[in-house]
């Protein structure tokens, strides 16, 4: 770890998850038939710790990615129900495309 030495949590998870750990996470279980990682190598995982203020405010901005992709998930899904059901409802005369 690289930085303060001091870790929120959230950013921490935040950091397992990005792409650049998920990859080296990757190379070092590639072959394995069941994927896992000791704690000694996990350990070597490069982690950059900015000041606890600075992983605040990335955690705070990735947990409102966080809910708007959350919502938007919904939005979607609300869409295609009622796409399914429309469709149904044209197709069999129950609605009319005209206006």
């Amino acid at each position: 770890m690289s930085g303060t030495g001091l870790v929120e949590a959230t950013h921490l998870v935040s950091c397992l998850g990005a792409t650049t750990a998920q990859d080296w996470v990757r190379t070092r279980t590639a072959g394995s038939v069941i994927p896992s990682l000791s704690i000694r190598t996990l350990g070597e995982l490069p982690v950059v710790l900015p000041p606890l203020a600075e992983q605040d405010a990335i955690g705070a901005t990735l947990a409102a990615l966080d809910d708007k992709i959350q919502a938007y998930s919904e939005i979607t899904r609300a869409t295609r129900a009622y796409r399914a059901v429309l469709a149904d409802a044209l197709m069999n005369g129950v609605l009319s495309a005209d206006p």
